[in-house]
């Protein structure tokens, strides 16, 4: 196992689900709450030096990156873990507005965008793990997961946890649904082009 992994999403993704189960497990702990921004190889090292739950030379250091942090380590990418997850438009845009209460069109244009930031860093990431939100919704997948990071203990990923993750749908204009699931699926198309690792051929 890689000491640093690193776990690209947008909001609403599901991530918040991925994220905590690997946080549960016994060498992995998140550090997103740091909001670092990683411009150069110290930038590691600053994560790496962060108090760890476990005082042990395989302890490995996760952060969550959501939105727009610097993220400049491309000559560093062989020392990480790199895991992508994505979500389709219609539950991620419903619970950006009702969490966040921003308008449906700016909802759309940040989930665009932040669709189009993870493809830049994928493309670079060869090896990496590509995750959509129903992949975490089968159980044989976690097993997939815990391979990919070679664990040695079951990741466990709860109703408990993915419920939050789920929300009513609410009204999105078509013209506005429509452009988010062109985006989508353009970019799933282009990442599935990528020399990545897919659950769900």
């Amino acid at each position: 196992m890689k000491k640093i992994v690193f776990l690209f999403s947008h909001a609403h993704s599901g991530s918040d689900a991925l994220y905590k189960s690997l946080d549960n497990t016994f060498l992995i702990q998140g550090f997103r709450e740091k909001k670092i921004n990683y411009l150069n190889s110290s930038s590691l090292i600053d994560l790496t030096s962060l108090p760890h739950k476990r005082d042990l030379r395989s302890a490995v250091y996760m952060d969550e990156i959501l939105t727009n942090y610097s993220f400049y380590l491309k000559k560093d990418y062989n020392k990480c873990s790199f895991i992508y997850l994505i979500r389709e438009p219609k539950e991620t845009l419903s619970l950006m507005i009702k969490k966040s209460e921003k308008s449906p069109e700016f909802a759309v244009r940040e989930y665009c965008f932040r669709l189009r930031r993870i493809c830049e860093i994928a493309r670079n990431t060869p090896g990496a793990l590509f995750l959509t939100f129903k992949d975490l919704e089968k159980e044989d997948n976690i097993v997939l997961i815990e391979n990919y990071l070679n664990l040695k203990e079951d990741l466990i990923l709860t109703e408990e946890l993915l419920s939050p993750c789920r929300a009513e749908k609410i009204y999105i204009k078509k013209e506005l649904l429509e452009k988010a699931q062109t985006s989508y699926e353009k970019y799933l198309f282009f990442i599935r082009n990528q020399n990545l690792i897919f659950l769900n051929n």
